[in-house]
């Protein structure tokens, strides 16, 4: 891992030698898989890296950027057609043999899953860019197994300082790691039986003949509403007299997630308003629960790929054809 981070500074210009020394390696070994690089020591090269790149997200990108079949734990796994919960299994496995700093573990009570990472050792600093060059990977890997069903709201990261993670890049929930014990992932469980492809390694079981109108009935409690900008999971549990818990826990069985349904329809709700009205993008906003014009480009965008401006002029062109 050290490479990429000494690559990084002699593209912004800046000499590695020091760098290098103060860890007692120099270029011509740093490849060497028998030199032993203190915890602290790898802490800090990355952190001053960062620095010296005058890049606070360093760690971020290269970890987002790494190729998943150059790992040495991964090359057992036939990846494309591998799951997410088999590489985690795989990482996890085969960490003792690449690291010693710490110790992980995958925790799955059937609703959530969790990557908990703990720290053979406190450190002296916040290990920022290290914690955010795992970030970066694992939310590639989720982005890239996860396919349709990636939605950035689910996933929980706790790290050593939520700043390492761009703002564009964030979860929906960055927490701080004030022990620094050690990064923790938390996502839904069902993203584990998802291919590193985008496909599905594992079909859940059938869902019972008296859930099957659950999904539609959601949607159309979700659609009497789409107008509430606080319209959470647990407000719409609230509503439909469930726990939150038993809801999301439902929705993991279907393959899906709450997010993901209440998007959907906010986005479907917003295309045929742009497409059939005249309204304005603040009166369209308001209406999926958006009322803030930015809030609403954004999460359109997020949607789409596109904003709505130039959604709208797109496709009023094409029906005009």
């Amino acid at each position: 891992m050290v490479r990429p981070f000494i690559a990084a500074v002699e593209r912004a210009g800046k000499d590695t030698v020091p760098l290098l020394a103060r860890i007692g390696l120099a270029d011509a070994n740093l490849d060497d898989p028998d030199r032993f690089i203190p915890g602290q020591a790898w802490y800090d090269l990355a952190n001053t890296a960062a620095r010296r790149c005058s890049d606070p997200h360093l760690g971020f990108t290269i970890g987002s950027e790494e190729a998943l079949d150059s790992l040495p734990n991964l090359q057992i796994l036939r990846l494309p057609h591998a799951t997410l919960g088999e590489l985690l299994n795989a990482l996890v496995i085969d960490a003792r043999r690449i690291t010693t700093l710490a110790t992980y573990q995958i925790v799955n009570d059937g609703v959530t899953a969790r990557l908990v990472t703990q720290r053979n050792f406190t450190p002296a600093r916040p290990p920022a860019q290290v914690d955010g060059y795992f970030a970066g990977f694992m939310l590639r890997i989720l982005r890239q197994c996860t396919g349709p069903l990636w939605d950035p709201e689910e996933p929980a990261v706790s790290l050593a300082d939520p700043e390492a993670i761009p703002l564009n890049d964030r979860p929906g929930h960055v927490a701080l790691d004030t022990v620094l014990s050690g990064p923790q992932f938390a996502f839904p469980a069902v993203w584990l039986l998802q291919r590193t492809d985008g496909g599905v390694g594992q079909r859940l079981h059938a869902i019972p003949k008296e859930n099957s109108a659950f999904i539609s009935g959601l949607r159309t409690l979700l659609e009497r509403h789409l107008d509430q900008p606080g319209l959470t999971l647990e407000r719409l549990a609230e509503l439909t007299g469930l726990s939150a818990s038993r809801m999301k826990r439902t929705l993991a069985e279907h393959g899906t997630t709450y997010a993901q349904q209440r998007d959907e329809l906010r986005s479907i709700r917003a295309k045929k308003l742009l497409l059939t009205t005249r309204d304005d993008i603040r009166t369209i906003g308001s209406a999926v629960g958006y009322p803030d014009p930015p809030g609403f480009v954004r999460a359109f965008t997020r949607w789409t790929g596109q904003t709505p401006g130039h959604w709208r002029r797109q496709h009023s062109l094409k029906s005009s054809e």
